[in-house]
């Protein structure tokens, strides 16, 4: 499906600027995939992923099969086949946070919700506790401060900025933190120092800068493009590498759906001075809505995705000049991919790139970091957005939905095995009950419920 400019502005003005979008009510439920699909996609028979109380066994044809797990050892007496994964496999819910808006009349409120992300575990997609905050409040995305011991959210409407207080994997408490100015909130980024952190506002032009331990609005980031040729406008994503003293920000779209960008904003990071705009344009004139940006985390370099002209690129630091140059590293569209969103590094130190059109996620090589190179794309769902990855490596679970917009709002998240790249199971059940998945972040419990117990 192709969702021109023109379609976009209409419906993402419908979405955001009314803060409505009810979809249909749909019965869906979490699903791993069957032994036999997860090895047509790709999965090594060993690494076969069964449900909660089965266990992984290999057949004498060297087939898997998932079997009731008080069998199996009957059936591996029997030769039958060799049990793989009994005792192996890890059933300790893996906790997520989830940040949703309402699709069903009778859920009132947009909230928040805590969710079992292990395809191991018994309690595989379910809700473990919900948490409405507010009505059209469009949460956003939830971030960690540098040592992870809070947690804060973003929010298109509402208060734009909540903190969120978890112990033992519990949301106790929501607190709205004053913005100010602040129209339409976005992302944030935190000095590597832990003393401030730095919020985009979509709506309002600016970057605001806060006290990270009280939580205080100090500052403002904000130049006019009436007044200078370096100014903030629409910002989106940030991203910040202090040893050069630089941060960026992507200039997206206008909340009013009327000023698509094609800039990044180049700003000195100690002093919040805006220096320069960055033109990223595959044609001349067609507008690429930069939309996230991230600092490779060792090299002077950032990449830039280009929300709507399937776009990548990478702005490539020189010190002499003291500037950035940009390079065009990818395009989408040659491949039919469209819609380019998160940009994370993954654990294995490659970029992975999120593409809502047709719903996958590209890997790429960093070892040329100026040129990344791809080495392949992992089929998701329609609207593949935010990525995550288990602590160890093996899954990355793929949040699939840009806005609510039609053809980009599957509603799903997909659990990818990284080996194979291919999925294995699927959690929908969040849109039985009435909530569409706007982002999702681990809870990492132990460094939260440190901060608990010493405050």
């Amino acid at each position: 499906m192709n969702l021109n400019f023109n379609q976009f502005l209409i419906v993402f003005a419908a979405v955001l600027v009314l803060s409505m979008g009810f979809g249909p009510s749909i019965s869906y439920s979490a699903t791993v995939d069957s032994p036999k699909k997860q090895v047509s996609n790709g999965a090594d028979p060993e690494s076969v992923v069964c449900k909660s109380d089965f266990t992984l066994m290999i057949r004498s044809s060297g087939d898997p099969a998932c079997v009731k797990s008080q069998t199996a050892t009957k059936l591996q007496t029997a030769q039958w086949g060799t049990i793989r994964s009994e005792s192996t496999a890890d059933l300790t819910p893996i906790t997520a946070l989830i940040n949703y808006r309402t699709i069903d009349e009778k859920r009132e409120k947009d909230g928040l919700a805590i969710i079992d992300l292990n395809p191991h575990s018994k309690s595989f997609g379910n809700i473990l506790q919900d948490v409405p905050v507010g009505k059209n409040v469009l949460l956003h995305h939830p971030f960690y401060n540098l040592d992870k011991t809070k947690i804060y959210n973003t929010a298109l409407m509402g208060d734009r900025l909540y903190n969120v207080k978890i112990h033992d994997s519990k949301i106790f408490d929501v607190s709205p933190i004053d913005t100010g100015s602040c129209i339409v909130g976005e992302d944030m980024i935190f000095s590597q120092d832990g003393e401030k952190f730095f919020l985009t506002c979509m709506g309002s032009n600016n970057v605001l800068v806060f006290d990270a331990k009280s939580d205080e609005l100090i500052g403002e980031i904000f130049s006019s493009q009436e007044d200078s040729e370096a100014y903030t406008k629409y910002p989106h994503g940030i991203s910040a590498n202090e040893k050069i003293d630089r941060m960026i920000v992507t200039q997206t779209v206008s909340p009013a759906l009327d000023d698509p960008q094609s800039s990044v904003t180049v700003i000195e990071f100690s002093t919040g001075k805006v220096l320069s705009n960055i033109k990223l344009e595959k044609t001349e004139g067609t507008p690429s809505a930069p939309v996230e940006v991230l600092f490779h985390p060792n090299l002077s370099l950032a990449y830039v995705s280009g929300m709507l002209d399937g776009s990548i690129w990478v702005l490539i630091w020189d010190e002499e000049s003291q500037s950035f140059v940009p390079k065009l590293i990818d395009d989408g569209t040659q491949r039919d991919h469209s819609w380019p969103l998160d940009l994370n590094i993954g654990p294995n130190g490659n970029l992975f790139v999120s593409f809502a059109i047709p719903g996958v996620v590209n890997e790429y090589s960093l070892e040329n970091a100026e040129e990344p190179q791809l080495i392949r794309s992992m089929p998701a769902m329609p609207g593949a957005h935010h990525t995550i990855f288990s602590s160890d490596g093996k899954y990355m679970f793929v949040q699939n939905n840009l806005l609510n917009l039609e053809g980009l709002n599957s509603g799903t998240i997909t659990v990818v095995d990284v080996t194979s790249g291919n999925p294995i199971a699927t959690i929908d059940d969040t849109l039985k009950q009435g909530m569409m998945i706007e982002s999702i972040d681990f809870i990492y419990e132990d460094s939260l419920t440190k901060t608990t117990s010493d405050s």
